[in-house]
């Protein structure tokens, strides 16, 4: 199962490489050079602490620094955003000129699509999927998340159905210490014959069909659930003798459903 856009149309126009550019983000990131221009509009100082409270405030929920920087640093390596000093402790952020195509671009995308539809789009803002409340105060959720997903479950019940989701879903690791992971989408599901869960996730970007990384839920209570990072083009012994360990402890969360639960995740201070 793959969730990664067919990106090898021939037809597709000159403007191809900023949309692969937009797709190869992950949906935080996207999110991060929304915030930025967003407090550019309002002249308000793009520093990380701002970006951190703006963007909390849109979730609903706490986003935690050791999400936040790694993002940000990424953008600044990929040329998206620049980074400059305000003080000796404070950095600020811009979107750099590449930074502002891409999102000017995006947006005339989703307004040429919406406009295909007839969907009005006079005066909306275009956000990452946010559940709903309702009146009571109760998230609704998307229509095409599964009734059966339950957030507050532990995550050997969650994972089998996170695996048979089919929508371009993002999956968002973090440990116990506040580390987070983006993995992509969900790809294969197996359950061994020990009841060891396995689910492959990634991007699929470099090889069609290809992950990067294997979600590990042990049967046994006694051994941490953990994030592997593999390499899939090669042979099996190779493959599982270069497996790297990168979390352990580890919950998976769906970016746009269930962020609120990444909270139980935050470094403790």
């Amino acid at each position: 199962m793959t969730h990664t856009p067919n990106k090898t149309d021939d037809s597709c126009n000159a403007n191809q490489n900023i949309s692969i550019e937009w797709d190869a983000l992950s949906g935080f990131q996207r999110d991060l050079l929304r915030s930025i221009a967003r407090l550019h509009s309002t002249n308000t100082e793009k520093k990380g602490l701002a970006i951190l409270n703006e963007l909390s405030d849109r979730y609903g929920s706490k986003v935690n620094h050791g999400r936040l920087y790694p993002n940000l640093d990424t953008l600044v390596e990929s040329g998206l955003i620049e980074k400059s000093t305000l003080d000796k402790r404070t950095n600020q952020y811009e979107l750099t000129d590449a930074g502002r195509s891409l999102l000017e671009h995006h947006a005339r995308e989703v307004i040429e699509e919406l406009s295909a539809y007839s969907i009005d789009v006079t005066d909306r803002n275009v956000e990452s999927p946010q559940p709903a409340v309702t009146d009571g105060g109760q998230k609704e959720y998307p229509e095409w998340l599964p009734e059966a997903y339950d957030p507050t479950k532990p995550l050997r019940d969650r994972l089998p159905i996170i695996a048979d989701i089919d929508g371009g879903i993002e999956l968002h690791v973090c440990d116990n210490q506040g580390v987070i992971e983006i993995v992509g989408g969900p790809m294969y599901f197996d359950e061994y014959a020990n009841g060891t869960l396995i689910l492959k996730a990634g991007t699929g970007s470099t090889v069609r069909d290809s992950w990067d990384y294997e979600i590990v839920v042990p049967s046994n209570s006694d051994h941490s659930s953990q994030l592997k990072k593999v390499n899939p083009d090669q042979d099996v012994v190779a493959y599982e003798n270069t497996k790297r360990t990168l979390l352990k402890n580890i919950d998976v969360r769906l970016y746009g459903v269930d962020d609120d639960q990444l909270s139980n995740c935050e470094r403790k201070q």
